[in-house]
């Protein structure tokens, strides 16, 4: 498995020359998960899960440059190496679940990855603390893959969050930062009840 390059950007820039071409590296990229899938290990396990994000330029995920089009598609391909993943993992470790967690507005955040340690996975979206909560928001009236068309691989389930986050502000004595986004999780089921999209 190859790695590309991860490329931060920060304002002000111009929007990204012909994204169609990152589009179709990105495309090489989730392409180079058919017929792979990684090696069980101990230290996969500690850790709880393992991840990959898009080697990709932010700005083609990412507002203001991204079009909606554009994260659209790279959202997809997240999907695609999701489901690239699931058909190359060995019956040995069926137990392990695949997810893809989808952030906006920074879209270029959003990873791909696997859960090594169902415990861990049961817990991830458990967030309900001061400094994070994910607040979990009505399947019926929100799903990110129905308002972008996305196909999410058969038997995987969708539950959007609403996250707030509270840190201290470094720039403001006594001052606190709140940081607020939506966070789509598309995965493969933890629990009996979780009914597949």
């Amino acid at each position: 498995m190859t790695y590309g390059i991860r490329r931060i950007v920060f304002e002000p820039a111009r929007a990204l020359r012909k994204p169609e071409k990152h589009l179709a590296a990105m495309r090489d990229w989730a392409d180079a998960f058919r017929g792979w899938y990684p090696e069980d290990s101990e230290e996969a396990r500690r850790s709880g899960h393992v991840h990959w994000h898009a080697p990709v330029d932010r700005r083609l995920m990412d507002p203001p440059w991204a079009k909606p089009a554009q994260c659209a598609a790279a959202f997809q391909l997240l999907l695609d190496v999701a489901g690239h993943l699931r058909a190359a993992r060995p019956p040995a470790l069926s137990w392990q679940r695949l997810y893809v967690a989808l952030f906006q507005p920074e879209a270029w955040a959003s990873e791909v990855g696997i859960f090594t340690d169902i415990d861990y996975g049961h817990g991830f979206e458990d967030r309900d603390h001061p400094s994070q909560t994910w607040t979990p928001l009505d399947p019926r009236t929100h799903s990110l893959a129905r308002d972008l068309g996305l196909s999410i691989p058969a038997g995987f389930v969708e539950q959007g969050y609403h996250e707030r986050s509270e840190m201290e502000d470094e720039d403001e004595p006594d001052g606190w930062f709140i940081y607020e986004r939506d966070i789509w999780m598309i995965r493969e089921p933890l629990r009996p009840t979780e009914a597949p999209v």
